[in-house]
């Protein structure tokens, strides 16, 4: 239990990902589809406008980066109904 917690303190956003990933999977799977990929797609989209933010921080800056092409790709994928490859690139 400790490591876990150690590896929520050290890589915040990934653990929670994976949880919500988890979370996300476990509704799918009990037949609550619908409220999944409402779950994963917000926090695609949360998580793309946290990035954004920074993203466009850097691009007014001059220094554009490839968090450009991850904004693009998770709300292209939310956009198309791929929610679950939108979790995809957040963990990437």
């Amino acid at each position: 239990m400790a490591r876990a917690v150690d590896f929520g303190r050290r890589y915040p956003a990934l653990a929670a990902a994976l949880l919500v990933g988890l979370i996300g999977l476990a509704m799918a799977v009990g037949g609550l589809a619908t409220p999944a990929r409402l779950l994963v797609s917000g926090f695609a989209l949360a998580i793309a406008l946290y990035e954004g933010t920074g993203m466009v921080r850097n691009l007014l800056r001059g220094q554009p980066g490839v968090d450009v092409l991850a904004v693009a790709a998770i709300l292209a994928t939310v956009v198309v109904g791929e929610y679950w490859a939108s979790m995809v690139i957040v963990i990437m």
